[in-house]
């Protein structure tokens, strides 16, 4: 299997969104205060569909809303 398997994807893109949750202080939020799915994934430099797509970094982005509080 190449390392440019989907899973191998899957799992570097996790590792990105993981960093950039653990060093950011607050996550942004759209102007309607939902949790802005866009700039997270252009700060972590992943496909936004990746987000959306891959359980293991919709369950990291899910506990970071918990831990920081975001309620949208």
């Amino acid at each position: 299997m190449s390392n440019n398997s989907g899973k191998a994807r899957g799992k570097e893109y996790l590792g990105r969104v993981q960093e950039y949750l653990a060093r950011a202080d607050v996550l942004p939020l759209s102007a309607d205060g939902t949790l802005n799915i866009t700039a997270i994934a252009a700060a972590a430099g992943v496909p936004k569909q990746s987000i959306y797509k891959n359980p293991g970094i919709r369950e990291a982005v899910d506990r970071a809303k918990v831990e920081k509080g975001v309620t949208s």
